[in-house]
């Protein structure tokens, strides 16, 4: 063995010893710990998430009432064969495309549009503007929607009080219990509040 290679193995064996024990060892070892270590966060996600999901998706191919305890029935795909005759399916994917489409497109042109304007605008004030604009965003969901459930009230809502007053409407409107308005009603609600 030369002298060259005699110093190489001494100062890789020195090296060696000199790093942590955690660090000693090669990349699969490390790899294990890793995933060992995950294994509680995975096996909490798994609890939250995975099982939830593959429940609905096991009493999907039953028939199964929560109201009654006995057990569940196999029907296998029947379910999901009744799904194309139920209107109340049908009217659910036309609202949430509905929804989709409108609410999101509306956010989106006219936060881009308010974004463009602030950006161009030279007026004073400008900053309490944009905090102002920014202020439904801010306010918890909750909060905003038990406003605007007092604002759209049909004894007492502001809004049905104001319309009225100046001749679009002819008498108050329960704009949340109506098939015709719940929906525009709350599309203009969420506009409001997630557009900034």
């Amino acid at each position: 063995m030369s002298q060259l290679e005699r110093v190489v193995r001494a100062s890789s064996v020195e090296a060696a010893s000199s790093r942590p024990a955690w660090q000693i060892g090669n990349l699969s070892e490390s790899r294990h710990w890793a995933y060992l270590l995950l294994l509680p966060s995975l096996l909490l996600v798994a609890a939250v998430a995975v099982y939830p999901v593959a429940s609905g998706v096991w009493l999907s191919f039953h028939r199964y009432n929560l109201l009654r305890t006995p057990s569940p029935v196999f029907i296998g795909l029947g379910q999901y064969a009744d799904l194309w005759t139920d209107d109340v399916f049908w009217t659910s994917v036309r609202n949430t495309l509905v929804w989709v489409v409108f609410g999101a497109s509306s956010q989106f042109l006219l936060g881009l549009i308010t974004a463009l304007a602030l950006n161009r605008a030279k007026i004073r004030g400008l900053g309490f503007l944009r905090v102002g604009l920014l202020l439904p965003w801010l306010m918890p969901t909750v909060v905003a929607g038990h406003m605007w459930s007092l604002l759209l009230d049909s004894r007492i809502g502001v809004v049905n009080d104001l319309l009225v007053r100046i001749g679009v409407l002819q008498s108050y409107v329960a704009w949340f219990a109506q098939a015709e308005t719940a929906l525009p009603a709350v599309l203009v609600v969420d506009l409001w509040k997630n557009f900034p």
